[in-house]
């Protein structure tokens, strides 16, 4: 593999990983190359994942990191941004308000619930509810399209009653 532009650290709500150990697990494969993508998933609904950061934090840890590193490893600075499409705006904010190497654009959420939840697929078969992440997808990205790439397409299938069986 000569580059992973898909990495959380600790900065990311469902990590715990510390930034040192996934800069060092690459160097250790012979990864050349890393993006650390943490997750801004701006307008979350409440609860216990904020999947938000400091971005000034973030930059203050990295950048030193990124010296530090530069002779066995390159390091570069992403986010995985979270896109909904009610929020363009503050997306495109968020994509400007530091230097990032590399943005990731993700759905998390369908009509603000993540579909992780089990309330999700109380009124839906998996194919109706891989058919609304769908159109969420669609939706998101026709209004803000301001990222690099977009990430894991095929986040829904984790979470249907029977994952990926009915998923084509």
């Amino acid at each position: 593999m000569y580059c992973d532009c898909h990495l959380h650290t600790e900065f990311s709500s469902d990590s715990e990983a510390p930034v040192r150990s996934q800069l060092d697990r690459a160097v250790e494969l012979g990864i050349p190359t890393i993006c650390l993508t943490d997750h801004m998933d701006l307008d979350f609904p409440p609860g216990p994942m904020s999947f938000q950061f400091d971005p000034e934090a973030y930059f203050d840890t990295l950048l030193p990191l990124k010296e530090e590193y530069k002779d066995r490893l390159k390091l570069h600075i992403g986010v995985e941004l979270g896109l909904q499409p009610h929020i363009p705006d503050m997306l495109a904010e968020m994509a400007v308000r530091k230097p990032w190497d590399y943005i990731i654009g993700s759905v998390h959420l369908v009509k603000r619930i993540d579909p992780y939840e089990p309330e999700y697929w109380m009124d839906k078969s998996d194919e109706e509810g891989h058919l609304a992440y769908f159109e969420e997808v669609l939706d998101s990205i026709r209004a803000y399209s301001g990222f690099d790439s977009l990430g894991h397409l095929d986040y829904i299938v984790r979470y249907g009653r029977q994952k990926s069986q009915s998923y084509d």
